[in-house]
C-alpha cells in the first residue's frame, strides 16, 4: 500500500516534467497541419506567400478539375482495394497460422521482415521491371507493390492482436470440436475486431500517401494523387498540396468512424450468434 502511495505521489511530478516534451510533439505534428490549413485558404501562387485575405478559390479550382478528381478517385480506389486485401490477408495469415504447429507462422514471419527491410525504390524498379515482361497491366502492379509496403504491419498487428486475446479461445474451441469455419466467424473475428480496424484504417492511409509505386510504375495514367502533387514539384507549386491535405483531414476522420462502427456492428453481430449458438 505504501509503494501505491509513493506512485501516486510521484505522477504529477512526471507529468509537469513530461509537459514540455508533449508540447514539442504537439507543435511537431500541429504546425505543419496548421500552416496547410493556412496556405489552402490564404495561399498564391508564390510558396510561403500568403495574401491578405482568405480564399475559395483554390478549392473551387480543384474541385472544378477534371484532371484532380480522377487523381482522388484514383486514390481512393486504391485505397480502398489496399484496406481490402490488408484486412483479407491479415485474417488468412493469422488465423491459418494457428491452424498449423508453427512453420506456417515462421515463413510469415520471414516473409514480413524481408518485405520489410527491402528497399521499396528498388522493389518497385524491379516490380516494374518483371511485371512488365510478364505482360502484367502496371494498375495491378501497384496494387501489388502496395500489398508488399502494407504486409508488414498487417502480420505484426494480427499478431499481437491474436496472441493477447484469440489464442485460448482458439484452442478451446477446437478442443471442443468447434469446426474451422465457425471458429473463424463467430469466435475468432469477434477477437480481432480492434486489429481488423486498424488494419484497414492503416492500409487506407498508407495507400492513399503512397508515391513510390505510382511515380515508378506508372508512365501516364492512372494518376494518383500523390504521383500529381509529386509532379507539381517539378513545376509552378500552386496551394493544391494543402487543399488536398485540408480536405483529407476534414473527410477522412468521418469516414473512419463510420468504417469502424461498421466493422463492430458486424462483429457484434457474429458474437451474438455465437452466444445463440451455444
Amino acid at each position: 500500500m505504501s509503494e501505491l502511495y509513493h506512485a501516486r505521489l510521484r505522477l504529477p511530478f512526471l507529468t509537469v516534467m513530461l509537459r514540455p516534451l508533449f508540447a514539442v510533439i504537439a507543435a511537431a505534428t500541429l504546425l505543419p497541419v496548421g500552416y496547410a490549413v493556412l496556405w489552402s485558404g490564404f495561399g498564391t501562387g508564390t510558396p510561403g506567400l500568403l495574401s491578405s485575405e482568405p480564399s475559395l478559390r483554390w478549392y473551387q479550382a480543384f474541385l472544378a478539375s477534371e484532371e484532380w478528381r480522377a487523381a482522388t478517385w484514383s486514390s481512393v480506389s486504391f485505397a480502398l482495394v489496399a484496406a481490402l486485401l490488408a484486412a483479407l490477408t491479415g485474417v488468412l495469415v493469422s488465423y491459418t497460422s494457428r491452424l498449423d504447429d508453427g512453420r506456417l507462422r515462421s515463413i510469415y514471419a520471414f516473409i514480413a521482415l524481408l518485405t520489410s527491410a527491402f528497399p521499396m525504390l528498388l522493389f518497385a524498379l524491379a516490380l516494374r521491371v518483371s511485371a512488365s515482361r510478364a505482360g502484367f497491366d502496371p494498375t495491378l502492379s501497384v496494387i501489388i507493390g502496395q500489398w508488399a509496403i502494407i504486409f508488414p504491419f498487417t502480420y505484426f498487428i494480427f499478431e499481437a492482436a491474436s496472441d493477447a486475446a484469440a489464442r485460448p479461445a482458439l484452442w478451446s474451441s477446437f478442443v471442443l470440436g468447434v469446426s474451422v469455419s465457425n471458429t473463424l466467424y463467430r469466435i475468432y473475428l469477434p477477437l480481432i475486431a480492434s486489429a481488423l480496424a486498424a488494419t484497414a484504417a492503416i492500409a487506407f492511409l498508407t495507400s492513399w500517401d503512397d508515391a513510390i509505386m505510382p511515380v515508378v510504375i506508372f508512365d501516364t495514367a492512372p494518376e494518383t494523387l500523390s504521383k500529381r502533387l509529386w509532379n507539381l514539384l517539378n513545376s509552378d507549386l500552386y496551394p493544391y498540396p494543402a487543399v488536398v491535405g485540408t480536405l483529407f483531414y476534414v473527410l477522412f476522420p468521418g469516414t473512419l468512424m463510420l468504417t469502424l462502427l461498421l466493422v463492430r456492428r458486424l462483429m457484434r453481430a457474429g458474437s451474438v450468434r455465437a452466444r445463440q449458438s451455444s
